[in-house]
């Protein structure tokens, strides 16, 4: 299975539902790492569910390149990444079902149900839930970014907090405001209210850091200036008190933050592809900007995963421009997952298409 190119990382954008950014669970960064890789072949179409799972093939030796690793002992960093991960949990809230004294009500699920190590091939191929990826892949709310940010990060907690970032646009769109609400300086700055509690309960930080001096030094500090240093977004926050109860209680925190460079993301916005209900316009594959030409890739392979009846049909030739299109930006032929999804669309009629 043909992992991310090295030189494509920065035209590479991930998309998972809102349920598994706003989910509790902890993972380490190689395990996260892993996630990664496994949402790009899930949601890109490169690979289909069998017997209840979705087998994802890494490659060590392409790990290795894609995240600026030493490729002596990846193949055991690997192994042990994918043990762990095996033996862990995600877990999705239900507050309308809680118990009268307020237990919490939660459906947990695996992320993995099998994996398997061949340090001689060089490759591990896990087998993901197939439940967990449907809720994955569940893309009416989802959070979009670009891999080569997140690939930069060494912190998992760094990770979680610019996903939950990278999120707030869909959230502001759909009303959601669980643990959040908005709040902004100016039109140019992006801003976020998270509740301190909600923090440290979805991203399961350690006990220790119910304790604002831990919670600082620990998470909020590092996690801010990591993210400004290597992603695409300049952070800043400010922390907000209580006014009843414990006087000076830190209880929330207002996340603030600008694009670092629009360019880099190839033009590429949230909004952009939030909701894609007609076949993009493909344009000149050809004399177009590759940046741009991402761009269109993008909504496209967001029209035809949201794809439902009350979409506008594709034609024979856009289906067939896509397929070039895809090839012409990602360096590779289109996965035959994809293809075959692609298929199953109906298709309108190419009467009134010009020929060229």
């Amino acid at each position: 299975m043909q992992q991310l190119s090295t030189q494509e990382q920065n035209k590479v954008y991930l998309r998972q539902s809102n349920m598994l950014t706003t989910a509790a669970y902890n993972l380490s960064r190689n395990e996260k790492r892993l996630v990664y890789l496994a949402l790009d072949q899930v949601m890109n179409g490169k690979v289909e569910e069998v017997r209840g799972r979705f087998d994802i093939t890494i490659s060590h030796k392409e790990y290795a390149l894609q995240f600026n690793e030493p490729y002596k002992n990846i193949s055991r960093d690997i192994s042990k990444a994918s043990c762990s991960l095996n033996k862990k949990e995600v877990v999705f809230y239900i507050p309308s079902e809680d118990g009268d004294d307020g237990e919490k009500a939660l459906d947990g699920l695996g992320w993995t149900i099998k994996r398997s190590v061949r340090p001689k091939q060089g490759v591990t191929v896990l087998g993901f839930n197939a439940e967990l990826v449907d809720i994955m892949k569940d893309l009416t709310k989802y959070t979009g970014f670009f891999f080569h940010n997140v690939a930069k990060i060494n912190s998992a907690y760094t990770m979680r907090l610019y996903e939950s970032l990278r999120q707030w646009v869909t959230i502001k769109q759909s009303g959601q405001t669980e643990g959040k609400k908005s709040t902004g300086r100016s039109a140019k700055t992006n801003s976020v209210t998270f509740s301190v509690d909600w923090l440290i309960m979805r991203y399961q930080l350690p006990d220790s850091y119910n304790r604002m001096s831990d919670f600082r030094r620990r998470f909020l500090i590092p996690a801010v200036k990591e993210i400004t240093e290597k992603t695409d977004i300049e952070l800043t926050y400010i922390e907000n008190t209580s006014k009843a109860g414990r006087k000076n209680k830190v209880t929330s925190i207002t996340f603030y933050w600008k694009e670092k460079n629009k360019r880099a993301s190839a033009g590429l916005k949230a909004e952009d592809t939030s909701s894609v209900t007609s076949p993009p316009v493909i344009t000149d594959i050809f004399n177009t900007e590759n940046e741009e030409l991402q761009g269109v890739l993008e909504k496209c392979l967001v029209y035809i995963d949201k794809f439902t009846e009350e979409c506008e049909l594709p034609t024979e030739s856009w289906c067939l421009h896509f397929i070039q299109l895809f090839s012409v930006v990602r360096k590779e032929t289109a996965p035959e997952a994809l293809i075959n999804k692609l298929k199953k669309i109906p298709r309108a009629e190419d009467s009134d298409v010009n020929d060229d």
